[in-house]
Parts: C-alpha cells; structure tokens; sequence
C-alpha cells in the first residue's frame, strides 16, 4: 500500500510491487484483491471508480487462469497506471 501511496514513478511502483509479490509466493490473492478494494480511498483518491473497476476485473480473471500472479500483477499495472 506503501508503494502505491508514493510519489515515485510509475516504472518504479510497478518494479517494487512485482519483487513483493513474488518474494512473498503467495498462492490465493483473493484477500490482496478485497485489502486493495477495503482501502482504495487511502491511495485512488479521485480516480477509486476506475480502480475499482481494475480491481473487479482482475477478481474476475483470477478465477480464470492457471497462474493468478501475472492476473494480479496486471490488475496492479491497471492501478498504478490510474493512480
């Protein structure tokens, strides 16, 4: 949440972001999506309806697909590039 918060780039978020989640092996991103949906006002600010959106697209996916970190890692892209 730090990470989207910042005031850094966008190439920056998204290469600090990956190295988490792939660091952390994480195998169900079902909460990560519902954290990401809880506090889209603390990093969206204006644009919570487009991320939100991003966010129930990537939950979408995820059921969908084999590897559900390249589904959330594209959900993030989406986020940062709107944030």
């Amino acid at each position: 949440m730090d990470v989207l918060k910042s005031n850094t780039g966008k190439e920056s978020k998204y290469l600090k972001v990956r190295k988490a989640i792939a660091d952390a092996h994480i195998k169900d991103y079902s909460e990560l999506y519902t954290h990401l949906y809880e506090t889209v006002d603390d990093y969206a600010h204006k644009n919570s309806m487009d991320v939100i959106q991003s966010i129930s697209e990537g939950q979408y996916r995820d059921v969908l697909v084999v590897d559900k970190e390249i589904v959330f890692i594209s959900t993030l892209i989406h986020i940062i590039d709107k944030v």
